[in-house]
């Protein structure tokens, strides 16, 4: 099956759907889109108007008539916005409106789904690609996504952990020859430390401040880890009685007090994953340690966390947040080079979650694609391209 087709539109595209954001990676091009995963629907009769980058533009103009909705809450799917999401993401990485008629110029989907994700979750995922115009779709389990992105080699008989830590979920998943031995999820990331941010501020500093601003304050001045020497820091909102525009100084010590208790629950993941692990799993891991990915990943000192908690050395990929929607793409790559289907829609939860995939021992040349010195790739210059 082609990467392109006679018209130059894109055939096989992998898509990374999470709760903030869409990524779909292009065999050939690499991450060619990368959105917020949200819609703009009318506050009247709840229809939606726009999606993506072209929702924040509709919103800002038109906050009167209209609300910016997220796509995706957790598990929680919104089968109208996903379609909708999907629509407008695949378009813009080569699946135009004008082709819909062509039965060449849309084919295959590779959808990452989480791998706890129920039969229900799985079928509406695959009712919204087709309704996004996909002829076919095949679900991956996201925690086999993030290993290939992290650059675990699948056909070694080791154990190695990969914790995502995402917005609305942090999963931590143990992966040997293609299959997941081991998985711990827990609804908590990086949404929950703005939550707690925007809490504290408005509670003990007199101030509101909008989900972006929590965000830049959780990127520039929050920490997971103790922190000394740090001055505090001036942080605009609007202030809580007056509704006038107010300055409040914050010292990073007291921010990292406030995120404690979610950066805890995070830990805690992995912390009830490899105390679960078999003693063979558990020697391996000391060698490979566990790879951090995930925009919760980016949060400061979380990896000397995780290290403290669990004993084994932690690696932060570099573009972290993009490690699942790679890890898809290098997989949707290997399928052209050996040859063999992918799994697609089936009935049961086991196909589902597509764990072990069945193109991963079917040729050696498949083996080429991963080093078998080092269990962390770096990225090739095809990924890098955005």
């Amino acid at each position: 099956m082609g990467v392109a087709t006679e018209r130059g539109m894109a055939a096989d595209l992998a898509v990374d759907l999470g709760c903030d954001r869409i990524r779909v990676y292009v065999p050939g091009r690499g991450i060619v889109v990368d959105q917020p995963c949200v819609v703009a629907r009318r506050s009247s009769n709840r229809a939606i108007v726009a999606a993506c980058d072209d929702a924040l533009r509709y919103i800002s103009g038109r906050q009167a008539d209209s609300v910016l909705v997220s796509a995706r809450e957790g598990t929680a799917i919104d089968f109208e916005a996903v379609s909708c999401v999907l629509r407008h993401a695949t378009s813009s990485a080569g699946w135009g409106t004008h082709s819909l008629r062509s039965r060449t110029s849309r084919q295959h989907m590779l959808l990452c789904v989480e791998h706890t994700a129920g039969d229900v979750e799985c079928r509406a995922l695959i009712d919204a690609a087709k309704a996004a115009g996909a002829r076919s779709v095949s679900l991956l389990s996201s925690a086999i996504a993030a290993a290939v992105g992290a650059g675990v080699n699948l056909h070694r008989p080791h154990g190695a952990m990969v914790m995502d830590v995402g917005s609305c979920l942090t999963s931590v998943v143990v992966v040997s020859l293609g299959s997941v031995l081991a998985c711990e999820t827990s609804p908590v990331g990086g949404r929950a430390i703005d939550r707690a941010i925007r809490e504290y501020l408005r509670d003990s500093c007199g101030v509101y401040i909008s989900d972006k601003m929590a965000e830049e304050v959780k990127k520039c001045c929050a920490f997971a880890a103790p922190v000394v020497g740090c001055s505090p820091v001036e942080i605009t909102g609007r202030d809580v009685l007056t509704g006038m525009d107010r300055s409040v100084q914050v010292r990073p010590e007291d921010l990292r007090l406030v995120v404690e208790p979610v950066v805890d629950r995070i830990v805690g993941v992995a912390i009830n994953c490899v105390t679960d692990l078999p003693p063979e799993l558990s020697r391996d891991l000391v060698e490979t340690g566990i790879g951090l990915v995930g925009g919760g990943a980016l949060l400061a000192g979380l990896s000397l966390r995780v290290e403290a908690a669990t004993g084994l050395p932690v690696t932060v990929l570099d573009r972290p947040v993009d490690r699942v929607c790679l890890g898809a793409g290098r997989l949707l790559k290997a399928r052209e080079i050996v040859s063999y289907p992918l799994r697609g829609e089936r009935r049961s939860r086991s196909a589902l979650k597509v764990s072990p995939l069945p193109f991963f021992d079917a040729t050696s040349r498949f083996s080429s694609l991963f080093s078998e010195e080092r269990s962390m790739l770096p990225l090739s210059q095809e990924d890098m391209i955005c």
